[in-house]
Order: structure tokens, then C-alpha cells, then sequence
């Protein structure tokens, strides 16, 4: 019987704001956690060319503090 692997990531299927399907999940790898979302490859019919494309996550703008005009970031409501 063949050894049981353990899972090293999980995706849910998504949809932008534009409309986009697209894979959001993470991924584990020698103890270490990364965000990463799957988009389809739509540069063609190329055998050679991946049907997927894998890439770190990066926070929405949303989510990013906000800076003043110096940069300096302040959440101080005065």
C-alpha cells in the first residue's frame, strides 16, 4: 500500500472585481507558510508554455497603510 502524503497547500477558486477567475491559497514548504494566487496562462497555445501560473501574494491596496507626503506612515487620527 502506498504511504499516505501529507498536503503542502490548499487554493480556493476566485473572481476579481473584473470578472477574472483565479486560484487564492497557501502553500508550505520545509515548515515555511506563503500566500500565492494561480492565474490561468492565457499567452497562447504553446505546448512549452505552462497552463498555470504561480505567484507570491501581495496585500491589496486596501490593506496597506496609509503614508503622508513625506512616506512616514501614521495611523494617528490627528
Amino acid at each position: 500500500m502506498a504511504e499516505k502524503k501529507e498536503s503542502i497547500g490548499a487554493f480556493w477558486i476566485k473572481k476579481s472585481k473584473k470578472g477574472m477567475t483565479f486560484m487564492s491559497g497557501v502553500v508550505e514548504i520545509d515548515g515555511k507558510k506563503t500566500e500565492v494566487v494561480v492565474f490561468k496562462n492565457d499567452k497562447g497555445d504553446n505546448e512549452k508554455r505552462p497552463d498555470y501560473r504561480m505567484y507570491e501574494s501581495e496585500p491589496l491596496e486596501q490593506d496597506k497603510p496609509a503614508a503622508t507626503q513625506d512616506g512616514f506612515e501614521d495611523d494617528v487620527p490627528f
